[in-house]
C-alpha cells in the first residue's frame, strides 16, 4: 500500500512540475507600432511573464523595453495573462493581455495598448 502511495505521489509531482515549467516564447506585434518580442512564461511565479520588446524603427538603437505579466489564470487549455509594457528605463508605458496555450504547441495571441493611445495586436509561438 505504501509503495502504491509513493508511486502516485511521484506521478502527481511529475505532472505538477510540467504545469509549472517555464516556456519560452517569441513573436511580433503590429498595429500603430510594429516590432518583435520574446520572453518566458512561468505560471505560478511572480511575475508570471518576463520578456523584452523591440520596435521596428529607423533609430539606432530602436525603441525597446520590457514586458511583465502580472496576472495569470488557467481556463481550459489556455493561460490568460495580463501585464504591463515598460520602456528601457522600467517606466510603465502601457498594458497588454493575451492567451498562451497551456498544453498544445499552438499560437499565442493578444492585444496591447500604450498610454499614448496607440494600440495593436500581437502573436507568438513557443521556441
Amino acid at each position: 500500500m505504501l509503495k502504491k502511495a509513493l508511486i502516485i505521489a511521484a506521478l502527481l509531482t511529475i505532472g505538477a512540475t510540467g504545469l509549472m515549467a517555464q516556456t519560452n516564447w517569441a513573436g511580433a506585434f503590429d498595429g500603430d507600432k510594429a516590432g518583435t518580442w520574446q520572453g518566458s512564461l512561468t505560471p505560478y511565479q511572480d511575475p508570471c511573464f518576463l520578456g523584452t520588446w523591440e520596435e521596428y524603427a529607423p533609430f539606432d538603437p530602436p525603441p525597446h523595453g520590457f514586458i511583465r505579466g502580472e496576472t495569470i489564470e488557467l481556463i481550459k487549455n489556455f493561460y490568460y495573462v495580463t501585464g504591463y509594457i515598460l520602456d528601457d528605463k522600467n517606466n510603465v508605458i502601457g498594458k497588454w493581455e493575451g492567451k498562451f496555450p497551456a498544453f498544445d504547441d499552438a499560437l499565442a495571441s493578444g492585444t496591447w495598448c500604450l498610454e499614448s493611445g496607440e494600440s495593436g495586436k500581437w502573436t507568438g509561438w513557443s521556441i
